[in-house]
C-alpha cells in the first residue's frame, strides 16, 4: 500500500476534546479528547474510509502537491456590540 498525506483541521468542543475534519473528504469526522489522540483516531478513521471507497469503487484518491506545514491561527476581530448582544439574547430564550 501506498502511504499519502492529509491535511486534518482539529476545531475544539466546548465540551473538551477536538472533532478533527479533512477537507478533502468532508463526510470523514472523528473526535478525541487529546490533540494526539484525535490525531490517532484521523488516521484510523482515514484509513477505514480509504478502504469502504476502495471496496466500492469510489474515486481516487486526490493527487496533490505536498506543503510542508499547515498554519493555522487566531485572530482579534473587533465585533459589533449588536451582534454580541443578539447571543446573548438567544442565550436567555433557551
Amino acid at each position: 500500500m501506498a502511504q499519502r498525506k492529509f491535511t486534518v483541521i482539529l476545531l475544539p468542543l466546548e465540551t473538551g476534546g477536538y472533532q478533527v475534519h479533512f477537507p478533502d473528504y468532508p463526510d470523514c469526522i472523528t473526535v478525541g479528547d487529546t490533540v494526539d489522540e484525535a490525531l490517532e483516531h484521523a488516521k484510523e478513521a482515514m484509513e477505514l474510509h480509504l478502504s469502504v471507497e476502495a471496496e466500492e469503487g469510489g474515486d481516487p484518491v486526490p493527487e496533490y502537491v505536498h506543503v510542508s506545514h499547515v498554519v493555522v491561527g487566531e485572530v482579534d476581530v473587533e465585533v459589533p456590540d449588536s451582534l454580541i448582544e443578539a447571543k446573548e439574547e438567544a442565550k436567555q430564550t433557551v
